[in-house]
């Protein structure tokens, strides 16, 4: 697997309020994986995933392996679990949502 991670794009800082809230939050807050999502999920093996808040990458570790996808991505805010995350998933993105500019066309999302 391929995984370019927090190294192949810029890390964004997230404002302090929202860093020093997550900052204080214990490592299992990030980790595991929904396995509800991913039983939801249609088995696409060509499938593109963006996940906004992927903790530590257990969803799309969970998703991957049940062939759900072809490439799963992620955005998270904490840097310690985008750092686990991108050991992980094709991509990880640092930073927040609300203010960040992704680095994926917006075509990558859409359905053909």
């Amino acid at each position: 697997m391929q995984n370019s991670g927090l190294s192949g794009h810029s890390t964004v800082s997230p404002p302090p309020a929202k860093e020093l809230a997550y900052a204080e939050k214990p490592s299992q807050y990030f980790a595991g994986a929904r396995t509800d999502f991913v039983g939801d999920l249609p088995d696409n093996p060509d499938a593109v995933i963006l996940e906004i808040g992927c903790g530590n990458g257990g969803t799309g570790r969970l998703a991957i392996k049940k062939g759900k996808c072809a490439r799963y991505c992620g955005v998270e805010l904490d840097v310690r679990a985008a750092s686990a995350a991108a050991e992980i998933l094709h991509e990880v993105v640092c930073g927040d949502i609300e203010t960040l500019e992704l680095p994926w066309p917006n075509c990558l999302w859409c359905k053909s």
